[in-house]
């Protein structure tokens, strides 16, 4: 029998004020179903955060602090990937301009 592992899956959500409260939901659900799995004792967390099934080896998923929703406070002090590498958002632009959509 296949386990079923635990998704947090945000991909049809966008930036409204409900998304927002359905992703934290989501999450939450997500962080209970991981915490509950990782309780039983039959999966490994690597070096690197990642959870594994101690019998098959398979990937689960990132540790949920890992991949919890980002908090305003955190969104604040973002800063903007070009600001981040400008090097390479000047790449990429460069690229978007010179790629035409096919007809």
């Amino acid at each position: 029998m296949t386990r079923k592992w635990p998704s947090f899956v945000t991909k049809d959500l966008s930036g409204t004020s409900e998304d927002d409260a359905e992703m934290q939901r989501r999450f939450e659900r997500y962080e209970k179903e991981m915490t509950a799995l990782i309780a039983t004792g039959t999966v490994y967390q690597d070096d690197e955060g990642w959870w594994f099934d101690k019998a098959t080896g398979a990937i689960i998923g990132p540790d949920p602090d890992i991949e919890r929703p980002i908090t305003p406070e955190e969104m604040a002090q973002a800063k903007p990937f070009a600001e981040i590498v400008p090097d390479m958002a000047t790449s990429i632009n460069l690229v978007k301009q010179t790629r035409k959509r096919p007809a």
